[in-house]
């Protein structure tokens, strides 16, 4: 079984494999997509470092984002752009804890995180986005977030999972906030 890392270029976080939340004697792997990188490609690099059909324990992607919206290369992955993941669905493992983490902020949301002020982004003094904290309506539980995920679970036969709020890169590829899962049967 193996753990497979995916970096978006533009990610603010290290381009390196997690040291505590490592599988004890999995391999790990990962490459960096480019911003130019279509998602047929990525798919294919993720094959690529599969080891085969049914081998994948974790595939991790780490990027930015918002509701509904991974910014993984040219076109992002999105409910219109999630079924070129179908492909990888024979490369996951049937073991229930194989999954997918999609390291982005407020991906899972069904709001817009990003806090705008007179319709514009509001940004700090480096330069950098301020978010607000995300949002997931549970009595309607059909937001741009949950559409994704639940479009990656279809195309992948896999579990998904993403948090509602920023994200802050770290090490341990923690989440920050509430995270939302969707299950695979």
């Amino acid at each position: 079984m193996s753990i497979i890392y995916v970096w978006d270029e533009r990610w603010p976080g290290s381009f390196e494999f997690a040291r505590k939340h490592a599988m004890a004697g999995e391999p790990r792997f990962g490459f960096t997509a480019c911003k130019n990188s279509k998602i047929g490609w990525i798919v294919k690099q993720i094959i690529g470092l599969s080891q085969g059909p049914g081998q994948i324990k974790l595939l991790r992607i780490c990027a930015h984002g918002n509701m509904g919206f991974v910014q993984l290369g040219k076109d992002g992955l999105t409910v219109a752009t999630a079924a070129h993941m179908s492909v990888l669905k024979h490369f996951f493992s049937k073991d229930p804890a194989t999954r997918i983490e999609i390291h982005a902020c407020g991906v899972a949301s069904a709001t817009n995180i990003v806090k705008s002020r007179a319709g514009r982004p509001v940004r700090d003094a480096r330069g950098h986005l301020v978010c607000e904290p995300g949002f997931i309506d549970f009595w309607e539980p059909r937001g741009s977030g949950m559409l994704l995920l639940e479009a990656i679970k279809k195309a992948t036969g896999t579990t998904v999972l993403a948090g509602i709020d920023c994200q802050n890169p770290d090490e341990d590829y923690a989440f920050e906030g509430p995270v939302v899962h969707a299950v695979s049967p």
